[in-house]
């Protein structure tokens, strides 16, 4: 075991380190951290964090209602808002669990399709929500553009990276 500013020190490649509730990130690895220490590299399989941040995205989605009044009691309640806010959670599980599940891909190719689930989800928000405001007529087309121009190019990156 050694402390997170050992491992800092050793690695040359490693520039910051973002730790949050006992997870670090280092040089491109995840880590299980407990009292400062490294204890063990997480995997997709070990860690439900990002299963967690999809699952509760996806309740938000699907239930909106149940999901506030069970998690997210902050009046006044609004559906968009909610299922907005809650597609980007989804989007920031998909980076996760795609970053631990394949973890020599390129951050970018992982980013830009974990940010393309999230904005396809968004435009299927606003789908769904089509009559609790905004201009559906133009918002759709163009989320759902903003959806596939991300994965298209998410996809690109992921495959040129193989």
């Amino acid at each position: 075991m050694c402390r997170i500013a050992d491992e800092v020190g050793k690695d040359a490649h490693c520039r910051r380190v973002l730790e949050v509730q006992g997870h670090a990130l280092l040089a491109g690895k995840a880590y299980q951290i407990r009292n400062g220490h490294i204890v063990g590299v997480l995997s997709a399989k070990a860690d439900p964090i990002p299963a967690e941040f999809a699952v509760v995205g996806v309740w938000a989605m699907v239930d909106p209602r149940s999901f506030f009044r069970t998690l997210a009691t902050f009046q006044p309640y609004n559906q968009h808002l909610l299922q907005d806010l809650e597609t980007f959670q989804v989007g920031l599980g998909v980076v996760l669990m795609l970053a631990a599940w394949k973890p020599r891909v390129p951050g970018l190719a992982i980013a830009l399709l974990g940010v393309g689930v999230g904005a396809a989800l968004h435009a299927l928000s606003h789908v769904i929500g089509r009559d609790l405001g905004g201009n559906p007529q133009s918002d759709i087309p163009l989320f759902v553009l903003i959806a596939v121009l991300t994965l298209v190019a998410g996809a690109l990156s992921w495959t040129a990276s193989a």
